[in-house]
């Protein structure tokens, strides 16, 4: 570590995206501790940032420039550590290229840095926060030393100094950017799960083959060594696991009869039939692609020879995370549902369908809040859903809004009104609620515009429902 803080001491190193959710300020302060001149620039302003700025004003060798980048500050500099939201063909990273300049990310430099050899990194388009925390807590219980980092918003900067040695787990959340970002270190997890892949983020990768590109990062650089997981419903995974593609040996999750090592569990047609060691229990989190990422955990904790007690144990006690069907609370009869991180149509609809299956809900008592940013993704199945499963829905206005309304139009689905305004939506959500039905905040959109993100429009619809 000595090296460490020699090798950027004085250094003029560009954070390029301070961030709101602790990427790059783990990164502008871990530079800091360093000796480091730290120069964070983001397009966002002052006021959006506040809650940032103010984890740095400590910091007399971090400066700013906000509300703008500027063309000096890339051409110029020791290095630059790029955010994941930044895309990769920013003039301004293209600035520092022909000035030679090397960019890195907190991922990159994680990977070159960390001396863990228990990496274990979860992707996917959905559910891999859930299944991280569940690995996680698992392994918690295994060794108290074990870490949790990544796109859950913990930068992996702020837990490298906590790997004491080889022998300690790191479980890591790692988005299709991340995994770009980080390629450069030639590194993959020692354990890589990819829980499924959906159109997801096709208004930043040119087409489906090229997002699916970037999720196959995660194990690029794997050994014979390694563990790949991969979810065999997901009919892209299956295709991965079926052809010669990985260089790791084991893959979880196959149908009986299509395994390469015998260490590996697996399911048919339902992973019900394999949760039996649960006792006849059910997990507090809802749905069939809970269930999936639960065998995914399994398998990670059997590899690892975790004791078949701690890992149940773990399983029935996870209540998942917030924004992901999260149960906020029950009015007049009515149940109330944050799934603020289905921000895509996909995602929503399996929230509706499990809500569904797992209340015995009829059209007429499921009320759905939706609606937002586009991310250049299609809304024809989400509609088709909508018009058999929901009663009624009130959306936020944005042009993925605009899809879905003419996609519902067309399939003669009017039950709906556009809301500019969260607060007036949920109020009406209320006002058409049926006592025992259910309110599902689920937007398939993003929240650019509106809010500040995901996280602060789930905050926002728990704010507006604890107060009704």
């Amino acid at each position: 570590m000595n090296k460490i803080l020699s090798e950027y001491k004085n250094k003029k190193i560009v954070v390029m995206g301070l961030g709101i959710n602790g990427g790059g300020v783990e990164a502008a302060k871990w530079f800091a501790l360093r000796g480091a001149n730290v120069l964070a620039t983001d397009l966002r302003n002052e006021e959006i940032l506040k809650p940032s700025l103010q984890k740095l004003k400590k910091f007399k060798n971090i400066s700013f420039v906000l509300g703008q980048h500027r063309k000096k500050d890339f051409q110029k500099a020791d290095l630059i550590i790029k955010n994941p939201g930044a895309p990769k063909d920013s003039p301004y990273l293209e600035i520092a290229r022909e000035n030679h300049i090397p960019i890195e990310s907190d991922f990159s430099l994680f990977f070159k840095l960390c001396p863990s050899k228990y990496l274990i990194g979860v992707t996917g388009s959905k559910g891999k926060s859930t299944l991280a925390s569940l690995i996680y807590n698992i392994f918690k219980k295994f060794n108290k030393q074990t870490q949790l980092a990544g796109n859950i918003r913990i930068s992996p900067l702020a837990v490298l100094n906590k790997v004491k040695n080889v022998n300690v787990p790191v479980v890591s959340e790692l988005s299709s950017w991340q995994l770009e970002d980080s390629s450069g270190a030639k590194r993959s997890p020692h354990i890589a799960i990819i829980t499924n892949i959906l159109h997801e983020h096709l208004n930043r990768y040119k087409n489906f083959q090229e997002y699916v590109k970037a999720k196959k990062l995660i194990f690029k650089f794997q050994s014979k060594n390694d563990f790949l997981i991969l979810n065999y419903q997901d009919k892209i995974l299956r295709k991965i696991a079926d052809s010669k593609e990985s260089k790791s040996l084991p893959i979880a999750c196959l149908p009986a009869g299509r395994a390469r090592q015998v260490k590996i569990i697996f399911y048919n047609k339902s992973p019900k039939k394999e949760l039996a060691f649960l006792g006849g229990k059910n997990p507090q989190i809802l749905g069939k692609h809970n269930l999936e990422h639960i065998m995914a955990a399994v398998t990670v904790a059997k590899i690892f020879k975790i004791s078949e007690s701690i890992y149940k144990k773990t399983i029935l006690e996870f209540h998942g995370l917030s924004g992901r069907l999260e149960f906020i609370r029950e009015i007049n009869g009515t149940k109330y549902y944050n799934d603020t991180t289905a921000t895509m149509p996909d995602a929503a609809t399996v929230s509706i369908e499990t809500l569904i299956e797992s209340h015995k809900l009829k059209p007429s008592q499921t009320v759905l809040v939706a609606g937002g940013t586009d991310k250049n993704l299609n809304y024809k199945n989400l509609a088709k859903t909508i018009k058999k499963y929901v009663g009624r829905v009130e959306f936020l206005e944005g042009n993925a809004t605009n899809k879905l309304e003419k996609e519902l139009k067309k399939i003669k689905f009017s039950n709906f009104t556009i809301y500019s305004d969260l607060k007036k939506a949920i109020m009406s959500a209320k006002k058409f609620s049926n006592p025992r039905g259910v309110v599902l905040f689920s937007p398939g959109a993003a929240s650019f515009g509106m809010f500040k993100n995901e996280f602060d429009r789930g905050d926002e619809f728990n704010k507006i429902v604890k107060s009704l």
